[in-house]
């Protein structure tokens, strides 16, 4: 005889015993922590960018020029002082600087570098990154000289270490496309009197055909067949499949736990239904041997052998599963411990 102890309820929670919606469930959860756990791989093993060449066309270059409202005075022909022309302090404390950009396009910002003899020195940003398609590239920032001189007079008087004279550094930081930087610089140099050109006049055209190609650092991609994304997209895409994997799992889980068979008996019930037929309890002829099988799996595998049913009845609180060949009697019961003499006495006694 064979023996059956105790119900092992995490038995039940196996994904051929649950309902077909869950195991649906589950095979998508399944596909979505495989893809997330292969993206993750993929996206974590390296760094966000890497090494790539980019090209600098040649003729890349930007025109600076300037201006300001002075109104009208003796000091100028016009009411507008324009570059190279020094700017007196006296008639104007703000002006705008113009840069027009050649080359491939891409994004540009714009920040201004202060500084003095000595050694003091700060960044202002003036205009945020924009965008640009063409090859072509034009804007406007407006420098506050008054705001310039009060930074630095703030500084002077912190360190101790006073100057008359700030060193202005407008600088268009250019970001290509392909990855290639360009930071040209229009250096002024302002003291409490004027503003003017640091070099003079050819400070206003910065030119650079010097590089044919340099190395940058570029978004790294991962993907198949042609279609990538970057690193940093699938990680948050890895991120957010394991995520909906877990969330998923926990939702089966607790689906599972509530509609979990009772014991194994409602397990097998379940899962072989079509492989049933419920009879009332039966006994077997004298003539006939009765073979227990260990597990229900060996049973059904003996049914489908020989194109049988399984029959099964339920008796003193045990279940009785059994496959009837020519000469012999496959059984399985489930329930409790069938060391008892008692239990589970159908197809040994032939019932009154």
């Amino acid at each position: 005889m064979s023996r059956h102890t105790g119900d092992r309820p995490a038995q039940f929670l196996a994904v051929n015993t649950l309902p077909p919606s869950l195991r649906t469930s589950a095979a998508i959860t399944l596909v979505l922590g495989i893809l997330g756990v292969t993206l993750g791989v993929l996206a974590w093993n390296g760094p966000l960018e890497g090494p790539s060449t980019a090209e600098i066309k040649s003729g890349t270059r930007m025109v600076f020029s300037y201006s300001a409202d002075v109104g009208q005075t003796p000091a100028y022909d016009s009411t507008t002082a324009h570059s190279p022309d020094r700017i007196f302090r006296k008639l104007a404390d703000t002006l705008d600087v113009h840069f027009a950009y050649h080359g491939e396009p891409g994004s540009v910002t714009v920040a201004a570098e202060l500084s003095t003899p000595a050694g003091w020195h700060s960044t202002v940003p003036l205009a945020d990154a924009a965008a640009f398609t063409g090859n072509e590239y034009e804007g406007t920032v407006r420098l506050d000289l008054k705001a310039f001189e009060a930074k630095a007079t703030a500084a002077s008087a912190a360190t101790g270490l006073a100057s008359s004279q700030i060193s202005v550094i407008v600088i268009p930081q250019v970001k290509t496309t392909s990855g290639a930087g360009f930071h040209p610089e229009l250096k002024l140099s302002l003291t409490p009197l004027q503003l003017s050109l640091a070099n003079g006049e050819k400070d206003l055209t910065v030119t650079d055909t010097s590089i044919v190609g340099q190395a940058v650092m570029v978004p790294r991609t991962v993907g198949v067949d042609g279609w990538n994304i970057t690193v940093a997209t699938a990680r948050v895409i890895s991120v957010v499949l394991l995520l909906a994997a877990l969330a998923t799992t926990a939702i089966i889980v607790v689906f599972a736990r509530r509609t979990a068979p009772s014991d194994e008996a409602a397990a097998i019930r379940r899962r072989y239904a079509a492989l049933l037929i419920r009879v009332h309890p039966m006994s077997a002829p004298q003539s006939r041997p009765v073979i227990d099988v260990t597990t229900f799996s060996t049973l059904a595998k003996l049914a489908e052998r020989y194109g049988l049913l399984v029959l099964h009845w339920k008796r003193s609180g045990v279940e009785t599963f059994v496959v009837q060949d020519e000469n012999i009697t496959y059984r399985y019961r489930a329930g409790a411990d069938t060391s008892d003499p008692d239990v589970g006495a159908d197809l040994v006694e032939a019932e009154a």
